[in-house]
């Protein structure tokens, strides 16, 4: 009996504490649903300005199910981002939405979601703030709202949008023109 009590503790240690460390954990590719990343995107119709190859899913290995042709128009559902994180590290004080993260931690940069933020993760939390997404970008301007770390590595990201009634498209090399909300109102 003696030695099944300690065993028993173990077993109830490990069902109480693993939430806690599964949520320290961070997926990867960490994955953006409804994603339309930039400010004003939007879906509905947009203009296929090449042509280029639709996939049945949102991945290239699940095999190219159609062809859109310039010059022609399709309506967009909706969009997921595939992220593999970037690194940085704290250098400065960060950006006040990110207060509870200090000097010398280790981040990871995931999604621009818009307006200057990014989200980013750190032990075991989301935080959307900003900050630097490239190795150059404070080379260029140092501006402190965004150069309170180093970046280390860089996120890479996969936009892929599904085009109604036919399949998947990955958003790279300009092929399709997005809808822009903000240009009807003569933002720029």
């Amino acid at each position: 009996m003696n030695r099944i009590m300690p065993s028993l503790g173990i077993l109830i240690a490990l069902l109480v504490f693993s939430p806690l460390l599964l949520a320290d954990e961070l997926s990867v590719p960490f994955i953006v649903e409804e994603a339309c990343p930039f400010e004003g995107c939007s879906f509905g119709t947009w203009k296929v300005l090449k042509n280029t190859f639709v996939y049945k899913e949102s991945n290239i290995e699940s095999g190219v199910v159609n062809k859109l042709i310039s010059g022609t128009e399709v309506s967009i559902e909706t969009g997921v981002l595939y992220v593999i994180p970037g690194k940085a590290q704290v250098t400065g004080e960060p950006y006040k939405t990110a207060s509870a993260i200090k000097t010398n931690e280790v981040i990871y940069i995931l999604d621009y979601i818009g307006e200057g933020y990014s989200r980013v993760y750190h032990d075991g939390t989301f935080y959307e703030t900003k900050v630097a997404r490239t190795k150059e970008q404070c080379s260029i301007n140092h501006n402190w709202r965004y150069c309170w770390v180093e970046v280390l590595e860089e996120p890479k990201v996969k936009w892929w949008v599904k085009v109604q009634g036919v399949g998947w498209v990955l958003m790279e090399g300009n092929q399709l023109k997005p809808i822009d909300a903000f240009a009807s109102l003569g933002r720029v």
